[in-house]
């Protein structure tokens, strides 16, 4: 489960180009959120920090926990013909102990797998708010 505490203008490197406003393509928008994950009887909740660069990037870097020492991911959108992107997902993260990377070994598929499954949900529900006249985007958030 998710949800966004704060939701603000990005500025500095990768923020808005000039003019641009949250709704236009180039826009950056910044959410601080609040995320919980659990799988196993392992719960965690982390805060991170998810830049939106409006049809170009997302990019989030989690606070740590008690499981992790950092975890970042960047999904980077790339058109390669009409409504039609190339979708690339950077993954980096460290975990703080031996028990946990046996695990992940174990469940990496499975994880990853669940992650895709929840991008490709809310790209659906972004195409259906836009097909139904409302603003999206997959880099937006709505």
């Amino acid at each position: 489960a998710s949800r966004v505490l704060e939701r603000r203008q990005a500025d500095g490197p990768g923020g808005p180009e000039p003019g641009a406003h949250a709704a236009e393509p180039g826009a950056s928008e910044e959410l601080l959120t609040e995320v919980e994950v659990g799988y196993m009887g392992l719960a965690a909740r982390f805060g991170s920090t998810v830049t939106l660069l409006r049809d170009r990037r997302v990019h989030s870097v989690s606070e740590p926990n008690e499981f992790l020492d950092s975890l970042n991911f960047t999904w980077e959108f790339a058109p390669i013909g009409p409504n039609r992107a190339r979708i690339d997902l950077r993954l980096d993260f460290e975990l703080k102990n031996v028990e946990h990377v046996l695990m992940w070994d174990t469940l990496q598929d499975r994880v990853v797998g669940e992650y895709l499954s929840c991008f490709q949900r809310r790209c659906a529900q972004l195409q259906q708010r836009d097909a139904a006249g409302g603003v999206g985007g997959v880099g937006g958030v709505g």
